[in-house]
């Protein structure tokens, strides 16, 4: 049972990794959190790709936390945010591959 969790969690970042660097080789920018907080023409557009890569960016920025800036638990919970997000997309991915 504890496969399929796993499974679902590798799922959904793969997904999101996916997203993410499919919308780095078509625009040549890197999608943020700024892509909300600041939007331009393209909003609309532009909100779900950060959502459906959110969790790449997560983990991306929890390490950049730990690593760059030595805030330990602001970047776990970046992680564990991921990790979370990312099981949610992944079942909905499954779900939606498995229902085709």
């Amino acid at each position: 049972m504890y496969v399929a969790y796993v499974f679902a969690v590798l799922t959904g970042f793969v997904f999101a990794g996916f997203v993410y660097s499919l919308f780095v080789v078509i625009t040549g920018r890197e999608p943020s959190e700024d892509m909300i907080l600041f939007p331009t023409g393209h909003y609309l557009l532009e909100v779900p790709i950060v959502i459906l890569s959110a969790p790449y960016i997560l983990v991306k920025s929890g390490i950049y936390r730990i690593w760059e800036r030595g805030h330990v638990k602001l970047g776990t919970a970046a992680i564990i945010g991921a990790a979370g997000w990312s099981f949610m997309q992944g079942v909905l991915v499954l779900t939606a591959i498995y229902k085709l």
